[in-house]
């Protein structure tokens, strides 16, 4: 039997026909091998259980998904303040929040 490897390195790299024979026990025995591990893996007998941390991290992540992405009642709240004239920036909180944010990417 031959095998044809032209091309297994990339279509940028002319490395020629490579033939390369091999003998039917071996082939025989390479192919029961890869039937065992396919057969290991269909099995049903395996089980998974996920610790209490990662089931707790799984209906977090759910409840999360719920959540719209928009607090649409804050917005007209900011909306209403800004039209109304009560809206007040707080440079000094924005300022220590930016300076927050960058500690904690540590820049």
């Amino acid at each position: 039997m031959a095998i044809d490897f032209k091309g297994v390195n990339g279509p940028n790299q002319n490395q020629g026909n490579v033939s390369q024979s091999r003998s039917s026990s071996e082939s025989a025995g390479r192919g029961a091998a890869l039937g065992k591990q396919s057969g290991e893996a269909a099995s049903s007998d395996d089980t998974v259980q996920l610790s209490p941390a990662v089931q707790t991290l799984q209906k977090l992540e759910a409840s999360i998904r719920e959540l719209p992405e928009v607090d649409e009642q804050r917005v007209e709240a900011i909306r209403t303040a800004i039209a109304e004239g009560r809206f007040e920036i707080n440079a000094e909180r924005i300022a220590a929040k930016l300076v927050g944010l960058e500690r904690s990417l540590g820049s």
